[in-house]
């Protein structure tokens, strides 16, 4: 075995079900701290909002998330290929989070 197949190995983690590179799960990370950052950013806004738009954003405050790559079809085979059919996006730990930022319970809520 040459060194970069060993370091290839060296770089791949297990994370929950799936074998996912130090990348991939910084990246995972990422998107799921952007997303507690726009709904942080919503909540805050909506304070200032008049209300029907407030409404609406609050009904609203998950849309344009990540959540609708779940039907992507080159996504699903990832899923497929690399985690076992189970999804790495699905974090219990960021869904509770962005439930406490949408009501504004969260220690790191946005207060303006």
């Amino acid at each position: 075995m040459s060194f970069e197949n060993l370091a290839c190995i060296e770089d791949i983690e297990y994370h929950r079900d799936c074998k996912l590179k130090r990348s991939e799960i910084s990246l995972i990370q990422n998107i799921n701290s952007l997303e507690e950052e726009v709904v942080r950013w919503r909540y805050a806004l909506i304070q200032y909002l008049p209300t029907k738009e407030a409404d609406e954003l609050r009904s609203d405050i998950f849309s344009n998330l990540t959540g609708g790559i779940d039907c992507d079809e080159a996504y699903q085979f990832y899923v497929e290929k690399m985690c076992g059919g189970h999804n790495p996006m699905d974090d219990e730990e960021h869904f509770n989070k962005t439930l406490r930022l949408r009501d504004g319970r969260d220690d790191t809520t946005i207060t303006l």
